[in-house]
């Protein structure tokens, strides 16, 4: 499928996603619309997609599997997730039997170098592309495996303004720093404009959701006390639906696009 001249680096290691699954994931974790995140990608998907069980679904990145819950829980849709660690699949086998889903695929392999023949109806993505330096060639291999009249949904932080400074501050005195495992160039919804602009895709949207997203700050072994006031602002934030309406470039914190493949 994808013949790419080059390898986009993951900048976040093996090790570091091991030791993030560990520590940060509970199952079942499932789609919740309680949290601003959550709610304000699923409001953005039901805009542009409908329930046909005949459809397919991949997603990209996939541990541990919420997202794939949730297109099989919300559109019916027969759903598959590809993931380049094992735990990162075993992890995602755990979550869907928990949540009594069953999937086509669970395929461990890196989606760059993944040779298939096969297409999916939506190929989705969160929180996934921005750990890579070369992220043309990483949107480039969800759009290869997108059916012609497909969907792919992409969408990743930006760590900018506030959020930006929170999480160097917490990274000054981490050893489990997140910034350095995130590409912040690509941070920028013109990478997603260009893209749109160099391949035959359909923009049905692209912009900002969600407005200020405290939820995306990690604190690393801050410290409980640190820990804490960060969750006590994620839970006023999740509170406050309204602000998921206040989207603007100089406050927004995730960058979301949907596109279609022509038939």
């Amino acid at each position: 499928m994808n013949d790419h001249r080059s390898q986009p680096i993951d900048l976040a290691s093996p090790a570091i996603w091991e030791s993030y699954w560990a520590t940060h994931i509970q199952l079942p974790k499932t789609y919740n619309p309680a949290v601003a995140l959550d709610r304000c990608i699923g409001a953005t998907v039901e805009r542009f997609l409908a329930p046909d069980p005949t459809r397919t679904m991949l997603e990209v990145g996939c541990c541990p599997g919420k997202w794939m819950i949730y297109f099989h829980q919300t559109f019916g849709y027969r759903v598959s997730g590809i993931d380049y660690l094992p735990i990162g699949i075993a992890y995602t086998r755990q979550n869907l039997a928990l949540s009594q889903v069953a999937c086509e695929e669970l395929i461990q392999a890196d989606v760059v170098d993944w040779q298939t023949d096969r297409r999916y109806d939506v190929v989705f993505s969160v929180g996934f592309v921005e750990h890579f330096t070369d992220v043309e060639l990483v949107l480039q291999s969800h759009l290869d495996l997108t059916t012609p009249g497909g969907y792919m949904l992409v969408g990743w932080p930006r760590f900018h303004g506030l959020l930006y400074r929170l999480q160097a501050y917490f990274d000054s005195f981490s050893r489990f720093q997140v910034l350095p495992w995130h590409n912040l160039a690509s941070m920028d919804l013109a990478v997603l404009r260009d893209f749109a602009a160099r391949h035959p895709v359909q923009v049905h949207f692209l912009g900002y959701i969600g407005g200020w997203l405290p939820t995306l700050l990690k604190t690393g072994d801050a410290g409980r006390r640190v820990k804490a006031a960060r969750d006590a602002i994620v839970r006023w934030r999740d509170r406050r639906h309204w602000l998921d309406q206040l989207n603007h470039p100089l406050i927004s914190d995730y960058l979301f696009a949907v596109f279609q493949r022509p038939e």
